[in-house]
């Protein structure tokens, strides 16, 4: 088999690219990625707002179960803390557990922590509540108070869970702005 031969080729064609042809596509990728990159990063924040509100409904309806099993009234306590959003998952009083800056629970006499929440402001997410705690009874498994706690990203995008008199949840989206929650 002959060997192909290159003496066909012309002189002065041009073989490669060119600098400014190699600019041309690399600031064609630059300006994609700069259109594409704040999208992602909104979807990033809005699955972290999903992830939040689901860990939140978890303890909502583990909270209740636990007081039924321990026959031991169970309580959901929120805090609004130096760099942050806090929930604190214990048994006693509102006030015998509180929530430091870095989301570390501290109980006092005989109270027990038993779950604690921290959303960091930097993270764009906050839990706010029409309620400061809310406790499930274990004889009945109903909650008192009822409230609404919502989870918010900083986009002002947020799902809340709204706890009904006998411990039931209910999640919503204001103005159905998260799609898979119906609107509050």
């Amino acid at each position: 088999m002959p060997e192909p031969s290159f003496t066909s080729l012309r002189p002065g064609v041009q073989r490669g690219f060119t600098l400014i042809e190699i600019s041309i596509v690399l600031a064609l990728i630059a300006l994609t990625l700069s259109i594409a990159v704040p999208g992602f990063a909104a979807i990033h924040e809005r699955q972290r707002l999903r992830g939040a509100a689901a860990e939140l409904a978890s303890d909502l309806q583990w909270m209740r179960s636990q007081a039924l099993a321990r026959n031991e009234s169970m309580r959901l306590s929120l805090y609004q803390v130096d760099g942050g959003s806090c929930t604190v998952v214990h048994t006693g009083n509102r006030n015998d557990c509180r929530c430091e800056s870095q989301g570390v629970a501290i109980c006092e006499g005989s109270a027990q922590a038993l779950k604690t929440s921290h959303w960091q402001t930097r993270e764009k997410i906050s839990v706010q509540a029409n309620i400061a705690s809310m406790a499930f009874d274990p004889a009945q498994g109903t909650v008192t108070p009822t409230g609404s706690i919502r989870v918010v990203d900083s986009r002002g995008g947020g799902i809340t869970h709204v706890v009904n008199i006998l411990g039931r949840i209910r999640s919503c989206s204001p103005s159905a702005a998260i799609s898979g929650f119906q609107a509050c």
